[in-house]
């Protein structure tokens, strides 16, 4: 017996370790607050048609209540719910900017001819306050009853730049707490900060980048110290929500589904697309949606994205310049593709390459120009296909590996 449970010693010492471990890591790498909302199954969103006022420009921001998403747009405030119903939307004249959400108040920012504003509105869009900032202002959150506020390039913003302009503010007076400072995370920007978020301890950053792929996604500590930099396709916006695995934050963040620019003989209604990620704990970002939840199964009960082929083949293994097919299947007569977007990431979730939303019923010999691919790796893709009625559907995944 005795050497039964010497025998027995080192797996429970192994165990031990292993959980203090994790211990360890899910202290340096702090979650989101068990009272940050957790999305319903963590199921694709995706607003409804119509519902987004092309007039009112791209989407800027979004940021995650309990029970509502909010969206900045270029001129516009939106409050949607968890299934992309529209609650309430109301017009703005500024250029807005970011958006966040804190002790039940919504406070965005604005920008435009050098200066800007921070604007405080309560969860029903009504404006109580607002305050000018001395610099255009983007991005924006808040810790402890400080906001974090982006407020613009160091240099001309239509060319690539090093360095941002951030600054301080009282979240209650709306006052500066200190001197606009500059910011440089190591890489090239161009326009600005486009979204800041918060895990209440931790600041992430969302960079425009001057090049599809580019590092663009940055984690700081309250002194804008860099603790990390990853590539992260957050469209127009993302925000915090709870619900992550032990050590790890969890993200919601949009992209945009259809054409915002409504010109020409064949518009189709610009819509946002929600989805979830998980930075890990071993510094991965992993793609936590569930496509086939709301959008794709009670949306499109029989239109279907099939026959998914790469180079061909249904899941090759020797890959090695991918060329991606598909078929739209329906029997609903008239139906018809009228624009598509491609998503790649690898087999462990991180995205890889997005074609964003590309107008046409193009649908075979479709080109891979992202960044270049590791041989012998395994990745995992799928299309969203915009039909003649500005409805998205969704396939389910395929996979092929590299030569």
């Amino acid at each position: 017996m005795q050497n039964a449970a010497m025998s027995q010693r080192p797996s429970h010492r192994r165990r031990c370790m292993v959980l203090a471990l994790w211990a360890l890591v899910a202290a340096v790498c702090s979650a989101a607050p068990a009272d940050f909302p957790v999305p319903p199954k963590w199921s694709a969103v995706l607003t409804r048609s119509g519902a987004i006022e092309t007039k009112h420009g791209h989407i800027q921001g979004i940021c995650a209540a309990q029970d509502a998403v909010y969206m900045t747009l270029v001129n516009g405030l939106y409050k949607f719910d968890w299934q992309g119903r529209l609650v309430k939307r109301i017009n703005l004249n500024p250029h807005v900017g970011d958006i966040c959400l804190w002790k039940d108040r919504l406070y965005l920012v604005t920008c435009g001819g050098g200066k800007g504003s921070i604007e405080v509105f309560d969860c029903n869009l009504s404006h109580i306050k607002g305050a000018a900032t001395v610099r255009s202002a983007d991005g924006i959150t808040c810790i402890d009853g400080t906001l974090y506020v982006g407020l613009g390039p160091v240099n001309d913003a239509t060319k690539p730049y090093r360095g941002n302009w951030f600054g301080k503010f009282d979240a209650e007076t709306l006052q500066p707490l200190c001197e606009p400072f500059m910011v440089d995370h190591g890489e090239m920007t161009w326009l600005g900060v486009q979204n800041i978020a918060t895990d209440g301890s931790d600041i992430y950053v969302n960079f425009y980048t001057p090049v599809d792929n580019q590092l663009n996604f940055f984690r700081f500590d309250r002194d804008f110290n860099v603790k990390g930099g990853w590539y992260l396709g957050c469209g127009h916006g993302f925000d915090i929500v709870g619900g992550a695995r032990p050590g790890a934050v969890r993200f919601v963040h949009s992209c945009t589904i259809g054409i915002f620019d409504q010109a020409g003989d064949d518009p189709m209604p610009p819509q946002t697309l929600l989805r979830y990620a998980e930075l890990t704990p071993f510094g991965r970002i992993e793609d936590v949606t569930k496509y086939e939840g709301y959008v794709y199964n009670r949306t499109h009960a029989n239109t279907h994205i099939v026959d998914l082929r790469v180079c061909g083949q249904k899941s090759p293994g020797d890959v090695v310049k991918p060329v991606f097919s598909w078929r739209m299947t329906t029997d609903r007569a008239g139906a018809a593709q009228k624009a598509y977007a491609l998503m790649l990431r690898t087999a462990t979730g991180e995205d890889v390459w997005q074609t964003g939303t590309v107008k046409g019923g193009e649908s075979q010999n479709v080109a891979y120009s992202g960044p270049g691919l590791k041989p012998g790796a395994k990745y995992e893709w799928r299309v969203i296909v915009t039909d003649e009625r500005g409805r998205q559907i969704f396939s389910k995944p395929a996979t092929f590996q590299c030569k």
